[in-house]
């Protein structure tokens, strides 16, 4: 008798712990599921309406599926419910503006040498060749926006890449003059910024269209707010690290828009945000966006 209470006594102390060990691993769950649901809370407080555009880094960002810059990428970005997209801008021989960051072909693609090399004809053999970017073709401006549905709905940063050959002045004069004809055909007058860390080209769009956002890119924040003042730009276009939150309320209490980028991480966005910018350019805008909503 003794051993059969035995048996049973230590069956149901056994069944005792795993009821205990169920209720906490539950317990658990549930204090780590309404950790994960709890937002951030921010007081925006900025020259946007007190909101961040939340935009994409040349689309879906650097490191994803599809290559930087590329129809596909900006396609991606728009779908997660962002606000639109930074690109990077540059200009065939024969003046057509297309997306492509680097300031050489052969870094990632078939071919070698600059964009401003080749017509856009020549560079429609053109194609990404690195892992995993395989046989994605490079786009042209004109051709995003004229397929893209409802685009009006959606703002765009057009990050200005001045890599050229031969004569400086006319080449920053057709550039200007071809960007200008690109937004006024598309009517993004009002949605879109121009950026740019070389002075004389936002000052020749300035002279053509004095209403247009323009945005210095500065190595710091001294130097871009002395810039901005200076020529009375719009904004700052800055790497979310050289800047601060008071820098970010300084430049707002000049009325100077401030832009950040190089926000590769969850935790880079939401230290982002916390600064108070307009603009995000976010290599993680899926979360940017959840993180806003």
């Amino acid at each position: 008798m003794n051993r059969v209470f035995c048996r049973k006594g230590a069956k149901a102390l056994r069944n005792t712990k795993k009821g205990l060990c169920e209720t906490l691993c539950l317990y658990v769950l549930v204090v780590l599921s309404l950790t994960s649901c709890q937002k951030e809370n921010f007081d925006i407080v900025n020259l946007n309406n007190n909101n961040i555009t939340a935009l994409g880094h040349s689309g879906m960002g650097v490191g994803r599926v599809y290559p930087p810059d590329t129809y596909e990428s900006i396609l991606n970005c728009l779908a997660t419910g962002a606000d639109g997209s930074e690109m990077n801008v540059q200009m065939t021989k024969d003046c057509v503006l297309v997306a492509f960051h680097d300031e050489l072909l052969g870094t990632n693609t078939n071919f070698e040498g600059l964009i401003n090399s080749y017509t856009h004809a020549e560079l429609e053999n053109v194609y990404y060749d690195t892992y995993p970017y395989m046989r994605f073709s490079i786009m042209t401006l004109d051709n995003l926006f004229s397929k893209l549905k409802n685009q009006e709905d959606y703002f765009f940063t057009f990050d200005c890449k001045l890599f050229a050959v031969g004569d400086r002045q006319l080449f920053l004069e057709n550039y200007a003059n071809t960007l200008i004809a690109l937004i006024e055909k598309h009517n993004m007058q009002n949605r879109m910024t121009i950026e740019s860390n070389e002075t004389a080209f936002l000052l020749l769009i300035q002279q053509k269209q004095p209403d247009y956002k323009l945005f210095f890119y500065p190595s710091t924040f001294a130097e871009g707010l002395e810039v901005v003042q200076q020529y009375h730009f719009a904004g700052i276009t800055i790497d979310w690290e050289k800047i601060s939150r008071e820098e970010t309320e300084t430049a707002h209490s000049l009325g100077i828009y401030i832009a950040t980028w190089n926000t590769h991480t969850k935790q880079d966005n939401i230290n982002a945000v916390h600064k108070n910018p307009d603009f995000i350019q976010s290599d993680k805008i899926e979360h940017l966006v959840r993180l806003l909503e």
